[in-house]
């Protein structure tokens, strides 16, 4: 915001005292759902002009959840498909991004040069079409080779990150690499 210095209006000085919070302080990291607070900031320059500014912020520490819609976890697919989903921040901040990675081997961090951006935000889609087709994916190195009445499939896992407009990142973790996967047939279309 901007402050005037000795009580001259158009004048950008600095303010070099406490921004109080009233009624009482708030910790916003101590809120743990996503709420909008009310609060004032009282400001008291050098020459000691007071000046009040009642304001109502948003505190997001939630992170963001997702649904994928189609196709459903452990489907059988080949050649090209399309993965879609929606994210749900509540009363947060909005959707920022959503991200992929493929494979057993996905890297699970915030890193985004580790990730492939998805198209939309609350309804998202991924494509997996030509030469990026999930056929590329049925290998051992990207996915896990099944047995049984599945012989000839890999499970293949995808991974998706979602970070909403206050920087809250969603990332699956470790245990949570294969929550989404798909058996990949690369000869269903032969």
């Amino acid at each position: 915001f901007f402050a005037n210095r000795d009580g001259k209006n158009g004048d950008e000085g600095i303010v070099r005292q406490a921004v109080y919070i009233t009624p009482t302080p708030v910790n916003v990291g101590d809120i743990t759902t996503d709420k909008y607070v009310g609060m004032t900031f009282n400001v008291t320059d050098m020459s000691g002009l007071k000046s009040a500014k009642p304001k109502t912020i948003l505190v997001d520490n939630v992170k963001a959840t997702k649904a994928i819609t189609s196709p459903i976890h452990l489907d059988t697919v080949n050649g090209d498909v399309e993965i879609r989903g929606i994210t749900d921040d509540g009363l947060g901040s909005g959707i920022k991004s959503v991200m992929y990675q493929i494979g057993r081997d996905a890297n699970l961090t915030e890193d985004v040069s580790k990730w492939t951006l998805a198209s939309g935000t609350i309804s998202w889609k991924i494509e997996l079409k030509g030469g990026n087709s999930i056929n590329n994916f049925a290998n051992g190195d990207s996915g896990e080779a099944l047995s049984g009445k599945d012989t000839g499939l890999y499970k293949v896992p995808i991974v998706i990150r979602i970070e909403d407009n206050a920087g809250n990142v969603s990332i699956p973790t470790e245990d949570q690499r294969w929550d989404y996967s798909l058996k990949v047939d690369p000869n269903g279309d032969r």
